[in-house]
């Protein structure tokens, strides 16, 4: 019986040890309920077992479905991050659905780790289930919608802005939207290659990491995911400002933000498209889009030193005119390819 009690308290080795959940329930699950609750949260994450067989045996037992792990996670949550749509949906329909202040250890809720792992069906049946999912925050305070958005997450992306558009409104705890966090030189971490699609090549974007010389089908997703924001986005919340004054605009063309000067180009024209953007927001310290694209014109000889303004068109002619460039001239993707002397000089950390 020792032997036994010892097996019980390695969930991973009672997954290993039963073919069936069947068989090991009902051999385990007499000796301790907490026991029982380990093997089956273990479970999950193993993928070792049929959702209905799961819930009716947990049902029978009395488990507590809305227990959590030492990570702070649900039977909910770790479904979610497992992409196990059947068992999502079984929960939420018995019930056991999100709840407003479910959030592991991390801050993470279902949601987010659904959306972290590019499940859309399992982000969809959580949205659909309500209780404030969408509203949830982690510890950055970002929420479902940010993430999507920083993820590069196209589709769940556009299903969230779809479904409420309002959310683009909302801020992190350095005051970026969701439109700000969807450009791809404010990705801070690795771009993961999507579970679901694992024919997508790993990106890592980044100041210092360099990025390849041509735009791949993963990046071209990105600017998408950009783009689903942007087409939507109103006056107030495409000129929205984060705690140093900045806009999206500006935060696309930072120096240093972005190594790869064909994607910041291709992010601007992406931005530009709206005629709704303001080009003149300036900052805490004075400065605005428009004028450092304007120091850029005159340093290639679009504008005379005397010029103070240009037309909207004529800033999207030269932006497309440099895009241009750095296609056709590979040696022209360094950060000088857009930025021009003075905003070096001011750069600074984030």
């Amino acid at each position: 019986m020792r032997l036994l009690e010892i097996r019980c308290a390695d969930p991973m080795f009672a997954w290993k040890e039963h073919d069936t959940i069947t068989r090991m329930f009902h051999r385990f699950m007499s000796l301790n309920k907490a026991v029982g609750e380990a093997i089956l949260y273990a479970g999950v994450e193993c993928e070792r077992f049929d959702s209905p067989t799961v819930l009716s045996l947990a049902i029978k037992y009395g488990l507590s479905l809305e227990s959590q792990n030492p990570q702070g996670r649900t039977l909910l949550m770790l479904a979610a991050l497992e992409g196990d749509d059947e068992l999502v949906r079984c929960l939420v329909e018995n019930g056991i659905g999100p709840k407003e202040y479910d959030r592991d250890n991390g801050g993470f809720t279902a949601l987010m780790w659904a959306i972290k792992g590019a499940y859309l069906g399992i982000v969809q049946d959580l949205v659909s289930a309500g209780h404030g999912q969408l509203e949830a925050r982690n510890h950055d305070r970002r929420t479902a919608l940010m993430l999507a958005a920083l993820w590069h997450r196209a589709d769940i992306t556009q299903y969230l802005v779809e479904f409420d558009q309002s959310q683009l409104d909302a801020k992190d705890k350095k005051g970026a939207t969701p439109l700000m966090l969807a450009l791809i030189g404010d990705l801070q971490t690795d771009f993961y290659t999507s579970p679901s699609n694992p024919e997508e090549t790993d990106l890592v974007v980044g100041n210092k990491l360099g990025v390849p010389d041509k735009m791949t089908p993963a990046k071209e997703k990105c600017i998408a995911n950009l783009e689903t924001i942007v087409k939507v986005a109103s006056q107030a919340q495409l000129n929205a400002r984060d705690h140093q004054g900045r806009t999206a605009l500006m935060r696309a063309i930072w120096p240093g933000r972005n190594s790869d000067v064909e994607l910041t180009l291709k992010e601007v024209l992406c931005l530009m498209d709206n005629s709704l953007l303001d080009v003149e927001v300036r900052d805490n310290n004075g400065e605005s889009a428009g004028a450092w694209i304007r120091q850029t014109m005159r340093r290639s000889n679009w504008l005379r030193e005397d010029d103070e303004l240009c037309s909207w068109e004529y800033m999207l002619e030269f932006i497309k005119m440099k895009l241009c460039e750095t296609q056709d001239r590979p040696c022209l993707r360094t950060a000088e390819g857009l930025l021009s002397p003075k905003m070096a000089e001011t750069e600074t950390d984030w």
